[in-house]
């Protein structure tokens, strides 16, 4: 029977049924384990044989299988995916050395295009490129996996593998290429490219565990960050190397057992490809040694050039010289990057040039400035011999002084410190001594206490076999022998009640300290966060996106993800820019993937505009786009008639290149052309030009049909800036008139300069052409450094092109989101496509700086200049960025195009202060400029809006395991980390109220006497009623539960990229504790969740008495009633329902069952149409704010809102509990009665709109609003994860 087993394995392998194979092999190994003791026994030692050579002949020709399907060959017999998985099954059950050999030679084949694309030879092999090499693995794993992936088991970790050889096969490489040109390292590009490295290695070390290599590295130091107070991992204190660190909570014996254990495993990454650079790090050593010197220069030239002031830095309560705290500071920085680089001897001499430069600090900047005598009895001063000699002669006649108070001490100052004795009427020590001497004495004691957590920091981090060479003591002993005279010091400033400081320190030194500090405070609020940034430094690193129609503010617009871009346009005597009051029937993109494409349909009162362009990869500098105008005639009496199209070229702001423009009738023979047949020819056939970031370029203008044009024309001239190219325009704009027929027309005027223009160079450049409808142009932008492009996109090549990618996107769209699936129809479905592609198609890049202003600035002052992509909630009204919207409209676009959302969540995120501060509108360049009206241009730092990225992030990673996340995705994930933390913490700190676990948004005005409610703009809900009164000791329901899901998100993503998140999971906890919500925000009188303030009902407008001959003056808040701390439980709306919206009600919970109920009423937040904002019993519903400003969150229903409410129900209706059946059907309801009035209102109005009226379901406000309110999409395909 056995025999025939085997005879039974050769005929499957002939067959290649792999699986069948390894099943009957996992047995027969089995039985052969029971035979092993008998195989001198000749039959068993003749099926073993016949068995190793079933095993040979099967891994031969698995590994021929493989390198026929995989060396392009061509196999002789068809070798599919699935084949080629079931024959790795095999590799698992025969011999092992097969199942090696096929790795190693598969791991070398993915490893070859690499080889031969970074050969010493090439340009991309040199450091200062190594970032490709990354960028090279990253995707070809991911191409990999996607591809190939399902070929290997899990176990067999072959992206591992092709990882880790790709480390070895780099590292030798570089330390190849590196020994032959050391000469051209320098510091900046060795730390370019240790970093680019040490990053690729920790996104190794989540995405892997190691298990493919054979060893794993220990150490005594653990991989994964923990809380320290040593001053050198996060300083939140004013000494840099000191911490404000909450007290550790005791941990179980086993817990500690197994926290040790771990923290002896390091990353076997780690170094992996580092530290082929340990041997040229003398290189930073040395930098770091030329920078100190230079620093050291640097403070001694301040010094001086201050003179007798010293401005003084407040550090820890004392007055020292700031030039000390940068030092350390410095010293913090150098520590923290020699660490990643290595911990080994180049640390040691790092200490060693830490060392030299603290004694040149002792030595120049505090002995040296020590002040001289007065003594007049002396004939030379003299300068005391050290620090120790100053304080025991300054200290000692402080001793005789009375405890008589801060004022005697003050007005008898001079008199305090005699030469000799008391008597003597000459002062040792003027003011300006005095003040001298107490800066440098508490700097000195300053470096003392620095140096020596210095000194432990430096025993940390260096390898432990080096830790007892690092000694700083004597340099802890040049500032340290002035310590008896500090202690002294001290000790007087108890003995005398603190007269020394609270007196001549505070009046005379602190008020200085003061003025510097609010400095200080008045540059923070437009100072960067100095962590890394999160998007990446060039848009070519996503060329796909490097062109788009990133102009959401005009009908159709094309420019480059970059700073002074090129930017194209259209206009056909109409407005170019897309406003509410050009009155269009309809205006939308139809189909646009955010990439490649975009399909848009303008309808006009007569004519109807299709505007589509495509991109096409290629060349060094973002590839070519072409754009196509296809206009029609809406009557069939139109047919004939004329329509004029302008395209234009302009530089956005302070851009800076060269547009030449090509007339057309310049390369014609015109010899036998007619007078009214030259008109058609004297527009442009091409511009030419150039830019830093282009380079070389061609703008060519192509017409379909030469018959149907009547005449064409350009305009070469210069515009101050963007949004002035309509009325540059139209200053271009002449009456033409034909001599012979006397026929007119309008058109452009060709060169126009102002005589005082020397230089005659056009940054603005339009193409005219006139024509019989129906009319079609085609705009082609080329590259010059696309070399082999083959046809010119246009006509049939862009037709194929442009229908393949909408066949993409068609596919693309239901594999997302499912509405075919769902039932929806044809018509349902094709609204769903247009409202996510003018989410998309809405997506702009700016540039430029935003104002802001703190409470310690008098005047705005700029914000940085920074980029910015984002999508916009209207391009006709709000075409710029929102940050709360921003959270929104990702919830879509994640869904989409996951790389798109991550990108513009991290060039957000680059916006962020050194406060964790976001500026929650941003208004950037001139054309973003010129919509906003002045007054609300200004951000104030003590307004930011709701946190609403943390959706996004908890929707991308909800329930997902690491091993299930991109290697680019967790590469995000961590370099956003660091500005996730700031932006919470800026949250969790500056928007807290008096008690633990209560919030108020900041910005409501305390003396408004105009406004009926004081709005609360940064809460993004306006003028949704609060508490009557402004106060500090307000509680706002909505922030509190929108840092609740913050801490909760944050401790997901702490535990998915390996981080200490336990703080944030308890705040979690804490702020979800359904008994501590229903004390703070649960009104037990109107059995509902509410504000908590200083409030009364009994507010009202008034318009006062009117004065004869003056102007009827303006309504006025009239309070009839004293209000009172309480619940502002007279109000019930949107932010009743954030408990419930955050889904931090228990299931069991009363309070959610009262929500419920409630949720259906029809008298207070329900309709057919959506959910109201304000319920109909709210004492302001459908109020006014003011006279003039009409109600916004008082009653309307919001798409957004609705949203999270029907998420939340869906989420309660799949959790048991009580209310488990009310959710469902509430959530059934809720989500048709939504979708159905959308939809209605689009029929009848061709626009998605901002708001909805609550009475008939009316889309109201701006259209289109395609940010938010294209939830509905979500709601369609019940996308909520």
């Amino acid at each position: 029977m056995f025999s025939k087993i085997l005879i039974s394995c050769r005929s499957l392998c002939q067959k290649r049924q792999y699986s069948e194979i390894a099943s009957l092999l996992q047995g027969v190994n089995r039985v052969m384990e029971h035979f092993t003791p008998y195989l001198d026994i000749p039959q068993v030692k003749q099926l073993a044989a016949q068995l190793e050579q079933i095993e040979k002949s099967l891994g031969d020709q698995i590994s021929n299988d493989f390198k026929e399907a995989f060396s392009g060959t061509g196999p002789k017999q068809p070798s599919t995916l699935t084949q080629l998985s079931e024959a790795c099954s095999v590799l698992n059950v025969i011999e092992p050395r097969f199942k090696r050999e096929i790795i190693r030679w598969f791991v070398s084949l993915q490893l070859v295009e690499y080889s031969h694309l970074f050969q010493e030879s090439e340009e991309n092999a040199w450091l200062d490129r190594i970032d490709r090499r990354y960028a090279w693995i990253k995707r070809h794993l991911l191409n990999f996996e996607e591809r190939m992936g399902r070929i290997f088991s899990q176990d067999w970790e072959m992206s591992e593998r092709i990882a880790v050889e790709f480390c070895h096969l780099t590292r030798n490489e570089l330390t190849r290429i590196m020994a032959k040109r050391v000469n051209e390292i320098d510091v900046k590009l060795l730390l370019f490219t240790l970093q680019k490295t040490t990053q690729f290695e920790e996104l190794l070390s989540r995405r892997f565990t190691g298990a493919s290599m054979e060893d794993l590295i220990s150490s005594e130091t653990s991989s994964k960050k923990t809380e320290s107070t040593n001053p050198f991992e996060e300083s939140h204190g004013k000494n840099p190397f000191e911490e404000d660190e909450e007290p550790e909570k005791p941990v179980p014996s086993t817990q500690i057992q197994l926290t040790t254990t771990e923290s002896l495993m390091v990353s076997p990454f780690h170094g992996l490809i580092s530290r082929c650079f340990e041997s040229h790090l003398n290189i930073f050593v040395d930098s770091q040694d030329k920078n100190l010197a230079e620093l050291i220069d640097r403070f001694v030239a301040d010094l001086k050039i201050q003179g007798s002031s010293l401005a003084q830095a407040e550090i820890e309560g004392c007055c020292v010289l700031p030039s000390c705290a940068d030092l350390f500071v410095f010293y913090k920085k150098c520590l923290l990057q020699c660490a990643q680089l290595s911990t080994g001897q180049p640390m040691l001499s790092l200490t060693s040039v830490f060392k030299k430069y603290l004694r040149e600090y002792a030595t120049r900047l505090l002995q040296s400035n020590l002040p001289r005598s007065n003594n007049t009895s002396s004939i030379t001063p003299v300068l005391p011999m050290s620090m120790s000699s100053l304080t025991k002669d300054f200290t000692r006649e402080l001793r005789d002084l009375s405890s008589g108070g801060a004022a005697g001490l003050i007005q008898n100052f001079q008199s305090l410190l005699k030469e000799g004795d008391m008597s003597s009427t000459s002062p040792k020590y003027s003011k300006d001594d005095i003040a001298r001497i107490c800066t440098i004495l508490t700097t000195a004691e300053y470096c003392l206490e620095t140096t020596q957590q210095l000194e432990g920091k430096l025993k940390e981090k260096v390898q432990p076999a080096l830790a007892d060479k690092v000694d700083l003591g004597s340099e802890q002993d040049l500032f340290g022998s002035h310590r008896q005279g500090v202690v002294t010091q001290s000790a007087l400033k108890t003995q005398y009640n603190g007269s020394l400081y609270t007196g001549f320190g505070v009046i005379a030194i602190s008020v200085v300290s003061w003025f510097v500090y609010q400095g200080y405070l008045e540059t923070r609020v437009n100072s960067p966060l100095t962590e890394n940034k999160v998007a990446f430094p060039s848009s070519h690193d996503f060329p796909e996106r490097y062109w788009g129609s990133f102009r959401p503010g005009v009908y159709f617009g094309m420019k480059s993800r970059d700073t002074n871009s090129l930017l194209a346009g259209l206009m056909w005597f109409m407005p170019d820019v897309a406003a509410v009051g050009d009155n269009l029937e309809q205006y939308g993109w139809k189909e646009h993937d955010g990439r490649n494409f975009g399909v848009q349909v303008v309808i006009d009162k007569f004519i109807q505009l299709e505007t589509s362009f495509v991109t096409k990869l290629g060349g060094k500098h973002g590839g070519d786009w072409t754009a196509r105008i296809q206009v029609e005639p809406r009557m069939k009496e139109l047919r004939g008639q004329q329509v004029t199209l302008f395209f234009y070229l302009t530089l956005d702001d302070n851009g800076k290149g060269l547009l030449q423009p090509i007339r057309m009738i310049d390369n014609m023979d015109t010899s036998g052309m007619e007078a009214n047949e030259s008109v058609k020819f004297l527009g442009l056939s091409a511009v030419h030009g150039h830019t830093e970031k282009l380079g070389d370029f061609r703008v060519s203008f192509h017409h379909s049909n030469e018959q149907s044009i009547v005449h064409t024309a350009f305009l070469s001239t210069t515009v101050a800036s963007p949004h002035l190219v309509k009325e540059a325009l139209q200053s271009g704009l002449r009456l033409m008139e034909d001599k012979r027929s006397k026929e007119r027309h309008i058109s452009l005027a060709g060169t126009l300069f102002a005589k005082e223009d020397i230089l005659k160079q056009p940054n603005f450049v339009v193409h005219q052409v006139t024509g019989k409808l129906p009319l079609q142009l085609e705009i082609v932008y080329e590259s010059n450094s696309f070399i082999e492009r083959g046809a010119m996109l246009r006509g049939e090549a862009y037709d194929t092109l442009l229908q393949k990618y909408r066949e993409q996107f068609r596919i693309q769209f239901e594999s997302k989101f499912r509405l075919n699936e769902k039932g929806f129809s044809e018509e349902e479905q094709e609204f769903a496509k247009s409202a996510m592609s003018n989410l998309v198609g809405g997506i702009g890049y700016f540039y430029g700086s935003s104002k802001v202003q703190s409470v310690h600035n008098k005047e705005p002052v700029p914000y940085w200049n920074a980029p910015l992509y984002t999508a916009v909630p209207s391009r006709s009204f709000f075409p710029r960025g929102f940050l709360w919207d921003e959270g929104f409209h990702n919830l879509i676009i994640s869904q989409w195009d996951r790389e798109i959302s991550f990108d513009i969540m991290a060039h957000w995120f680059d916006l962020m202060n050194v406060e964790g501060w976001i500026p929650r509108e941003q208004i950037l360049g001139s054309e973003a400029r010129a919509r906003v009206p002045d007054e609300f241009v200004v951000q104030r730092n003590n307004q930011g809006n709701p946190p609403t990225f943390f959706l996004v992030l908890d929707a991308m990673f909800k329930n997902r395991p690491v091993r299930d996340i991109s290697a680019l995705e967790l590469e995000q994930l961590n370099r956003m980390w660091p500005r996730l933390v700031s932006w919470y913490n800026w949250f969790n700190t500056s928007l807290h109220g008096p008690e633990p676990g209560t919030y108020y948004w900041r910005g409501r005005d305390t003396a408004s006497v105009r406004e009926l409610n004081p709005k609360s703009l940064s809460s993004g809900l306006d003028d949704y009623p609060r508490a009557s009164h402004p106060t500090t000791y307000e509680r706002h329901l909505d922030l509190r539960c929108w840092i609740t899901l913050a801490a909760k998100v944050m401790a997901s993503i702490a535990d998915l990229t390996g981080r200490e998140g336990r703080k944030y999971h308890e705040t979690f906890i804490f702020l979800s504790n359904n008994e501590l919500l229903n004390a703070q925000h649960w009104s037990e009188k109107a059995k509902r969740y509410a504000d908590y303030g200083l409030h009364t009902s009994n507010v009202t407008l008034r318009r006062p008495k009117s004065v004869a001959g003056q102007p009827k003056p303006d309504k006025i808040r009239w309070v009839s009633e004293e209000p009172t701390p309480r619940f502002v439980d007279d109000t019930f709306g949107y932010v009743s329902l954030f408990p419930l919206i955050i889904e931090i009600l228990q299931p069991d919970s009363p309070q959610l069952g009262q929500l419920l109920q409630d949720l259906r009423n029809p008298n207070l937040l329900w309709t057919k149409y959506g959910l109201r904002s304000l319920s109909k019993t709210s004492p302001l519903y459908n109020k006014r704010n003011t006279e003039h400003d009409p109600p916004y969150w008082r009653g309307p229903i919001w798409i957004n809102v609705n949203y999270l409410v029907a998420r939340a129900l869906h989420h309660y209706s799949a959790v048991e509990g009580p209310h488990q059946t009310r959710a469902l059907l509430l959530y059934n309801e809720l989500r048709e009665n939504l979708i159905s009035n959308v939809l209605r209102e689009y029929r009848k109005t061709g626009y998605i709109w901002e708001q909805y009226n609550d009475a008939n379901g009316a889309g109201q406000g701006c259209r289109p609003f395609t940010g938010w309110s294209t939830l509905v999409l979500l709601l369609m395909s019940e996308t909520y994860v």
